[in-house]
């Protein structure tokens, strides 16, 4: 199985590449769909389908896409085919639905992706859900060395994803079936990515939280310091928090850098945040551990805005996140805070909201830190975020870091490669059509989505008070009504062009 880093690495060569990249993003003066206010009616699902509405299949892959010998090795790449719709469209040739997924076991998507099973109803479309090579039960090749995870690249899973549309067309729909490919987070790249590069496979694509133009950057360049802004932002009164909070936990890292110069400092901070002893003893690198653990709680406190609890971030339905978890976090941090000790003792407690969903564990290792804490390449400045000053961007340590952990064998190419080959220059996308880019603005990644539209059919969704990919999540009764309003514009949309794709099946020089 691969390691957390490895989603990190592979996101930071699809991400941070070309951060200083001169492509224009043309954005064409239209006005994005704002969703801050109305409502929509939704007929409910129930009982909500999961994993047993749906059969479990496989599909034999090669080991590498681009290795077109007779004998070349194959993998089976898992999907979930779920058909009781399809027959409600009353054609032989339905539409067709396809999450294409991402740094995760693909089950998780079946069971909590209510638009797109409302959407499969209301339309009669097939709906399938894909595993993304290395993940779950869809593993090429064993290991997690370098020579393992060679194959684990952004070409290879496009090229997974188009031929298993290809045959999914071929065994259970048609090949005139109109296919939306739906995406969150870097499934949501891929999904805009095979829209916009394989037109005559996909006909329209919803990208929910996909961080794109942190790589269509403007002619200044994307300004990576703007991630953490937004964890700010939803540390903030605009995000629902206290006046206190952000102050405050600027303060307490602060107070964590300055007590980590010295042992008894270090004894200090690890008393405060949980930390067992001695885990940042004897270490030139010290500080980092401390805060690696406290930054990537508020980072997931972010990602994680909703009105409703949520086990999506947890992995662990037992034990969901609470409702608006920044709120909760900052509850910790709230009032009068004075001195090092105190400081650091409301982060401590702050960050174990997310942490610590368990209340079981008694104190973090370095180990446990290292496994649980995404490696996070964008900087803070500790200026326009409540963080600290991590310093320059610096492409070359990721590229380091991504390789000292993978080997020069590893599945990240050299900066540049992945975003010129799919999406790093305006014309990839200017050329494009039928894709909604949606983004909340209470998600960090929104700093790096497209928030206003393209062109006509390069649509933008912007929720305002939303984390990540919320919308497509089944609906909650505590959802605010603008993320109803978020999911109705999508289904519109994705319903004209699948609409629009059927009229003309079959048409000479029809390419969707």
């Amino acid at each position: 199985m691969c390691s957390r880093y490895l989603a990190s690495c592979l996101y930071a060569a699809v991400i941070a590449s070309l951060v200083s990249s001169s492509a224009a993003a043309r954005q064409r003066g239209l006005t994005a769909v704002n969703t801050a206010s109305g409502s929509a009616a939704a007929l409910p699902l129930e009982p909500r389908p999961t994993t047993a509405n749906c059969s479990e299949l496989f599909f034999e892959q090669r080991v590498d896409q681009f290795d077109f010998n007779g004998d070349a090795p194959t993998w089976q790449q898992r999907y979930f085919l779920c058909p009781q719709f399809a027959n409600g469209s009353g054609t032989a040739a339905p539409p067709i639905l396809f999450l294409a997924g991402n740094e995760a076991a693909v089950p998780k998507a079946v069971n909590t992706s209510g638009l797109l099973w409302e959407l499969a109803r209301d339309l009669g479309s097939l709906l399938v859900f894909a595993e993304h090579r290395y993940y779950g039960k869809s593993i090429p090749v064993n290991g997690s060395d370098a020579a393992a995870m060679q194959y684990l690249t952004v070409d290879a899973a496009l090229t997974d994803y188009v031929r298993l549309i290809q045959r999914i067309k071929e065994e259970y729909a048609s090949p005139d079936s109109p296919v939306a490919v739906f995406g969150a987070s870097y499934g949501a790249m891929l999904a805009a990515w095979l829209r916009a590069r394989y037109p005559q496979v996909v006909t329209a694509a919803l990208a929910s939280s996909a961080p794109l133009r942190s790589i269509l950057v403007d002619g200044q360049g994307w300004d990576p310091t703007t991630f953490w802004e937004v964890v700010t932002r939803a540390a903030s009164p605009e995000g629902g928090a206290g006046p206190t909070c952000a102050p405050n936990v600027r303060a307490a890292f602060a107070a964590l850098l300055n007590q980590s110069a010295t042992e008894e400092g270090r004894a200090l901070v690890e008393a405060q945040l949980g930390l067992c002893q001695g885990t940042m003893q004897g270490e030139e690198d010290a500080p980092l551990v401390a805060l690696a653990l406290m930054v990537g709680a508020f980072d997931t406190a972010a990602m994680a805005s909703s009105p409703n609890e949520s086990s999506y971030f947890t992995g662990d339905p037992e034990h969901p996140l609470p409702a608006w978890p920044m709120r909760a976090v900052c509850a910790e941090m709230e009032g009068e805070l004075s001195g090092d000790e105190e400081l650091l003792g409301a982060l401590g407690r702050a960050a174990a909201v997310v942490t610590n969903v368990t209340q079981d564990v008694t104190c973090f290792t370095r180990e446990a830190i290292y496994s649980m804490a995404m490696q996070s390449f964008f900087p803070s400045n500790g200026t326009t975020d409540m963080f600290f000053d991590m310093g320059a961007f610096n492409a070359s340590f990721v590229d380091e870091f991504c390789r000292t952990q993978f080997g020069e064998a590893g599945p990240v190419p050299g900066f540049g490669v992945l975003p010129l080959r799919w999406g790093a220059r305006a014309a990839d996308f200017a050329t494009a059509s039928n894709i909604i880019f949606s983004n909340g603005l209470l998600d960090p990644w929104s700093s790096g989505g497209f928030l206003s539209n393209l062109s006509d059919s390069l649509v933008a969704v912007v929720i305002p008070e939303a984390g990540h990919h919320v919308d497509l999540y089944w609906p909650e009764p505590e959802d605010l009504p603008q993320y109803a309003v978020a999911r109705r514009q999508e289904k519109e949309l994705l319903t004209k062009w699948l609409a629009e794709a059927q009229s003309t099946a079959g048409q000479p020089g029809q390419a969707g």
